[in-house]
């Protein structure tokens, strides 16, 4: 059973939905893998995660918790950020590799239970985060999901 007061933001970015959650009185659990979001969102959350409503997972979502993998980040364009080495590469070139740490989304379910409501937008990862929920006997009662594929993707 969903917890109803619990949403999870995957892809938090600069928070914008986080924020409307937070206001609406929901616990959240945002996670994001790009570092320099990462700070951003601790500084402008602060209050937040000081009061436990808030909670940042600097992470990359995959398979498997605990791995450092490539994640591509674009100055350009810092809403995307992805694990895939060709993801928007036809729009805009100026990507940069860094490594970053996992985590599953069965761990974070395991860890802080089942969300009423997520969303789901981390560029092109998308389905692999439905393909592990299809996984899983736990699941949230609402799902949100940006599904792009952007020209010349393979």
């Amino acid at each position: 059973m969903s917890n109803t007061n619990l949403i999870y933001d995957i892809g938090a970015h600069r928070g914008k939905d986080s924020l409307f959650y937070l206001l609406k009185g929901f616990k959240v659990i945002g996670i994001e893998a790009n570092p320099v979001l990462v700070e951003k969102l601790r500084n402008k959350f602060s209050n937040f995660i000081e009061t436990g409503q808030y909670t940042l997972i600097s992470k990359a979502i995959d398979n498997h918790s605990g791995k450092t993998i490539k994640f591509y980040i674009n100055d350009n364009k810092d809403d995307w950020g992805t694990s895939l080495n060709n993801w928007n590469r036809s729009m805009d070139d100026n990507f940069k590799e860094i490594g970053v740490e996992t985590i599953s989304i069965e761990d974070i379910i395991n860890l802080y239970g089942i969300p009423y409501y997520m969303k789901i937008d981390i560029e092109g990862s998308d389905v692999m985060v439905l393909d592990s929920l299809l996984q899983l006997n736990k699941k949230p009662l609402y799902l949100s999901i940006e599904l792009l594929t952007p020209k010349n993707y393979n």
